[in-house]
């Protein structure tokens, strides 16, 4: 159809030329028809379009009786409404046998047409569904993304903050290796002097204990104890000594070698304890009279019963002089 053919009745022509109008719209849009030039040409090229519109649709055997069924019903209807129906222009030109065509071929529009709204309908409700399947969709993305940001931004706080504790963790190991460095350095200085002051204390002690110290070496009496050799120091302020034996010779074993310290306040000397000599004859005793000694003239060794005796008994081998 042209686009330019256009009529105010265009809708009342449709129903006209497909054969939907009742028989009172008919006696109405006939006079019309009949009257207006361009609305014949209207109905004209609607009836060519659903013609060629019929021939567009896919063949079908029809069954053996539908021929005569179609014209039986279509040869009854014209001779029911001959009287109240006014046929369309071009259905006039045409004999029971092309009306009857024209019938099939509305039957077919309409079919065609309600399937194709049927369909239409289906392919809607596909379409909304879809859509709102999309929108869920759409929604679930976004609530994933929401999910995907936050954790990333977790994350990346977390990464931030195990920066700054690392960051935080260094420079308290730098400040505490500086620390220590500078105790180390402290210590060492006060090590340093300490020794010191540890180095003049005993050098300062040792003068004062040389004031007060007399060193004696023993002499043997006898010849068999010429090869022994013995040195007694002795700290007069303390009143107490050390002696030292090296080389003396073996003696009995019922025997023990006992010191004595000769001092002239004492008519006897006195007892400076059992010597116990090694296997080789060395021995080196700290020793403290049994009795307060003021002048230690002389120092003793004498040989004596095993245990030791309070006053002198056995020879004396070793004499200072």
């Amino acid at each position: 159809m042209s686009e330019s053919l256009q009529h105010p009745l265009e809708a009342q022509a449709v129903d006209y030329v497909l054969g939907l109008m009742s028989a009172a719209e008919r006696v109405e849009f006939v006079p019309a028809l009949e009257a207006d030039g361009t609305l014949q040409q209207l109905v004209a090229e609607l009836s060519e379009s659903a013609a060629a519109m019929t021939l567009d649709l896919p063949q079908r055997i029809a069954p053996a009786t539908a021929r005569e069924q179609v014209l039986e019903r279509a040869n009854s209807l014209v001779q029911k409404r001959q009287t109240t129906v006014i046929l369309p222009p071009i259905w006039k030109a045409m004999n029971p046998s092309a009306l009857v065509g024209w019938g099939m071929a509305a039957c077919f529009l309409v079919y065609s047409i309600a399937r194709t709204s049927s369909h239409y309908t289906e392919l809607q409700k596909a379409q909304e569904q879809l859509a709102v399947q999309e929108q869920r969709t759409h929604a679930t993305l976004a609530e994933l993304k929401q999910e995907v940001e936050a954790k990333r931004a977790a994350s990346e706080a977390a990464s931030a903050a195990i920066a700054t504790a690392r960051q935080t963790v260094e420079a308290a190991k730098a400040q505490l290796k500086a620390v220590a460095e500078k105790s180390r350095y402290v210590l060492m200085q006060k090590d340093a002097d300490y020794a010191k002051l540890v180095a003049e204390r005993d050098q300062l002690l040792a003068s004062q204990k040389l004031i007060h110290m007399q060193i004696a070496t023993l002499q043997a009496t006898i010849d068999d104890y010429k090869q022994g050799a013995a040195v007694v120091v002795w700290n007069a302020q303390n009143k107490e000594g050390l002696l030292k034996l090296e080389r003396m010779p073996a003696i009995p074993a019922n025997k023990d070698f006992q010191l004595w310290v000769v001092d002239p306040a004492y008519n006897t000397p006195v007892d400076g304890g059992i010597i116990k000599v090694d296997e080789k004859g060395f021995a080196r005793v700290e020793f403290k009279p049994q009795l307060d000694v003021n002048n230690a003239n002389k120092f003793a060794i004498s040989l004596e019963k095993k245990g030791g005796v309070p006053v002198a008994e056995g020879p004396i081998v070793l004499l200072s002089n």
